[in-house]
């Protein structure tokens, strides 16, 4: 309706003077004042609800983030190939770098020319400017900055040459702390590394030290902490880094545990909410059982059942036993789990029930589901151990599972088939699983195909698998529109894969050609902090289709050990002519072989490979990056080795 004109309800009073009283007559005037407030508070309200989906249109991340360690060591050998050593100061090629309460001189430029994005390190959110650009500019009038052309999302090709003029301007310093020009470049080629100026580092201890008189905390330790938190490495022992990373070798080894204890910090909130929520109780033996109510002493005996008989807001808890069953869950709001330390185990091969197509396969039109803790065994002729598959699917969790022991059918596997980008598949969330022994063929271990943004791979293990472990994959007709046909927006991070081979696998005629982590025509992907080791490639950043390139792909603080053929690959093929542009790769560790394969149609403008370290073992290790220290570091104080 219509809110009243002013001018009306002027009209209408003057003619209530003829046929009411003086009472009616201020009651009416009345009820048109309080119209004409309700519909200025309504136009408020909807432009403050425009101001604020606005304000929320950057992706979250999530990913846990230690605290930092002190120490110093020689520097080991730094390696880059010939081809990089030219204009390495393009500092705003630094993709999607992360914007921490301390940074480097090179992650600091590189942040500022970054559209806006959010990432939570578990315990605290750190957030980019998330104003406009006016708003910035007022915050902050002394910045130039905000004059260069930022690096959108959608940059195309015609526009990978714009960073390289603004690449030689050096990062801005102090007006009472002018650089030399002989020294810029220097400065920004090892500022990853080298430890600030003493003059640098007494301006920021002062500030901590008055705040911690204002608020009562003891100011020991804390200016060193504030410095660590600047380093993109930190000094480790060589024996200790082997140990940690090699393990026992009989299990996984220290880091992978830590790696999945991250992606499980994650999930602490869902966790709590999920105890509120009415309960429903599955178990293979029901109290009554020609009328099972889903209760503890009454449960049901079908997961499928418990899911079409669940409402919105419910959680199905599973007990132990082993189903043969394939779940659809084709309802949202739910929640299906079971308990870690002794879970259900679900075996979706031939024989099994239900209505789905994979051990669980989530179809379109659904959102707000959990899958935690199972065991998905012996699924061989089916579409997968999880399947999310279709348009319209948000917000889906897949967490502590161990998927296992098939053939031909992939272990997780997330597909979007929608046409617009409404219809995306997103806010995808798959964390601490296990993804193993799996004979793959010519399929993925978890691949993410088609049109799939804002997605989180993280503190997952994968191992002893014959083909591709972790998969961003585009350009395959997943979606009808090619523009929308590739994985965007997406973290991978504190993985750990081993065993990546195909050298046993028939479909590749037992040739390497795995690798732990592909990027296959994906764009805007942050890769940080994974482990791979044992495999074929380390990772690959590439396309296998004419004319659609890897791109804005960020690789920083890895471990890649004692790959095959090459621990980076970069391009197409000549028989899969895709290609890889606006890319940094930096920060690395490179343990063993430390080759670089170069394809074609590589951009080597804007593809940067810089600033990562190779050690011969993993006992000459000398440094690592500064989030795998800190978590070798807290391993040793919780073991006591």
């Amino acid at each position: 309706m219509m809110p009243r004109s002013v001018g009306d309800s002027h009209k209408k009073v003057s003619i209530s003077r003829n046929f009411h009283s003086e009472r009616d007559n201020i009651a009416e005037a009345l009820f048109f004042t309080s119209q004409i407030r309700q519909s200025r508070l309504l136009l408020m309200s909807e432009f403050a609800a425009k101001a604020e989906t606005a304000r929320s249109d950057a992706p979250v991340y999530n990913v846990g983030h230690p605290s930092q360690m002190e120490g110093s060591a020689p520097k080991p050998e730094k390696f880059e190939p010939k081809q990089e050593q030219d204009n390495r100061q393009s500092a705003d090629l630094l993709l999607f770098a992360v914007k921490q309460s301390g940074q480097s001189d090179t992650a600091k430029q590189a942040e500022r020319l970054l559209p806006p994005i959010m990432i939570d390190y578990g315990n605290s959110i750190v957030t980019s400017d998330l104003k406009s650009k006016a708003e910035r500019a007022q915050l902050s009038p002394p910045a130039k900055e905000a004059s260069r052309p930022p690096i959108k999302w959608e940059d195309a090709p015609s526009q990978a040459k714009e960073p390289a003029k603004i690449a030689d301007k050096p990062p801005e310093k102090a007006p009472e702390k002018p650089v030399e020009k002989t020294s810029e470049r220097l400065q920004e080629k090892t500022s990853e590394r080298r430890p600030e100026k003493q003059s640098d580092k007494q301006s920021e201890k002062q500030p901590d030290k008055q705040a911690d008189k204002q608020i009562g905390r003891p100011i020991e330790g804390r200016s060193e902490r504030l410095e660590e938190k600047e380093k993109e490495r930190l000094p480790v022992e060589g024996r200790e880094a082997k140990e940690y990373l090699h393990g026992d070798g009989k299990s996984l080894p220290p880091i992978a545990r830590d790696f999945a204890n991250i992606g499980r910090h994650m999930l602490q909130q869902q966790e709590a909410a999920e105890k509120l929520r009415p309960q429903i109780y599955v178990a293979q033996k029901s109290g009554d059982s020609r009328f099972p109510q889903g209760t503890k002493e009454n449960p049901i005996t079908s997961i499928q059942d418990a899911v079409d008989r669940s409402a919105g807001g419910t959680v199905i808890n599973v007990a132990p036993g082993i189903y043969r069953e394939r779940i659809k869950v084709d309802r949202s709001d739910i929640s299906i789990k079971t308990n870690p330390e002794n879970p259900a185990i679900i075996e979706p091969g031939v024989g099994a029930k239900g209505r789905g197509d994979a051990g669980f396969s989530i179809s379109s039109y659904t959102s707000n589901v959990a899958i935690k803790n199972f065991e998905i065994r012996n699924f061989d002729g089916t579409n997968g151990g999880i399947r999310i598959d279709g348009r319209n699917i948000s917000d889906i969790t897949i967490a502590g599972n161990n998927v296992h022991s098939a053939s031909g059918a992939e272990g997780i596997s997330v597909y979007g088939r929608g046409k617009e980008e409404s219809e995306r598949v997103k806010n995808i969330d798959i964390v601490s699983n296990r993804v193993h022994n799996l004979k793959l063929g010519q399929l993925e271990a978890m691949p993410l195909n088609g049109n799939v943004s804002e997605f989180k791979v993280i503190g997952n293990a994968g191992y002893n698998l014959d083909n591709l472990y972790i998969d961003a994959i585009g350009g395959e007709k997943t979606s009808p529109n090619k523009d929308l046909d590739q994985p965007r927006k997406g973290l991978i991070a504190y993985n750990f894969a081993d065993g990546i081979s195909s050298t046993n696998n028939g479909s590749y005629k037992r040739e390497p050609s795995a690798a732990g982590i592909y990027v296959d025509g994906a764009k805007q992907l942050e890769i940080r902090h994974n482990y791979v080791r044992g495999s074929d490639f380390g990772i690959e950043i590439a396309s296998e289709h004419k004319g659609l390139a890897a791109r804005q792909i960020n690789v920083a603080g890895n471990i890649f050990e004692n790959s095959k053929l090459a621990w980076l690959t970069r391009g197409g093929e000549a028989n899969r002519p895709g290609g890889a542009r606006e890319t940094s790769v930096w920060n690395n560790t490179v343990i063993g072989n430390k080759r670089v394969q170069t394809q074609e149609n590589v951009d080597l403008q804007t593809f940067r490979i810089f600033g990562n370290q190779a050690y011969q073992t993993a006992e000459t290790i000398r440094e690592l990056p500064t989030a795998i220290a800190v978590l070798m570091r807290k391993n040793r104080e919780r073991t006591g080795r």
